[in-house]
C-alpha cells in the first residue's frame, strides 16, 4: 500500500476497530445514497481527482452510475496529473481546486449559466481516464453521464 492508502486504512482501523481490509470493505458498505436518489433537488458539485479514480474504480462506477440517476443540474470536474491536482482531495493542486468551486458558486449564486455543451476535448480526456482506469464499464458509465451533466 502506498503512503495515503496506508494512512486511511490505519485510521479506519483505529476509528472502526477493524482489523483486515476486508472489514474495512464490510464496514462502509451499510453507508451509500442508493435509494435516496429523489431527495437530491440541489445543483451538485462532483470532483473526481485521477489518483482516486485509479485506486477505487468500483466505487467511481457506482458514483457515476447514482450521479446519472439524479434529477437535479449535476457538474464534474476531473483533475488530472497533467494538472498537478490529481491526489486525494486535489492535494498539490488546492488552489487550482478552489478556482474551479468557487468559479461553479459564483455561476450558481449569480445565476449566470453553466456551459450547455461541454468542450470536445475535454469530454473525450474525461471517458478516456475513466477508460484506462476502469475499463469499458467505467467509459461506457463516464459517456452516458456526460448526455446529463456540465463539465466544468
Amino acid at each position: 500500500m502506498d503512503t495515503p492508502s496506508r494512512w486511511m486504512f490505519q485510521h479506519s482501523q483505529w476509528a472502526l476497530a477493524i482489523e483486515t481490509p476486508q472489514e474495512w470493505i464490510k464496514a462502509y458498505m451499510p453507508f451509500n445514497l442508493n435509494g435516496l436518489e429523489q431527495n437530491f433537488k440541489n445543483p451538485m458539485l462532483f470532483l473526481f481527482s485521477e489518483d482516486d479514480i485509479i485506486q477505487n474504480i468500483e466505487i467511481v462506477n457506482e458514483l457515476l452510475e447514482f450521479m446519472d440517476s439524479l434529477d437535479c443540474d449535476r457538474s464534474v470536474h476531473l483533475f488530472t496529473k497533467e494538472e498537478g491536482a490529481s491526489s486525494h482531495c486535489q492535494m498539490g493542486g488546492l488552489s487550482y481546486a478552489q478556482a474551479v468551486i468557487f468559479h461553479w458558486l459564483d455561476q450558481l449564486v449569480c445565476g449566470k449559466k453553466q456551459k450547455i455543451k461541454p468542450d470536445p476535448v475535454a469530454s473525450n480526456a474525461f471517458i478516456k481516464i475513466f477508460k484506462k482506469c476502469g475499463g469499458e464499464m467505467a467509459e461506457k458509465n463516464a459517456q452516458k453521464l456526460l448526455e446529463d451533466v456540465y463539465l466544468i
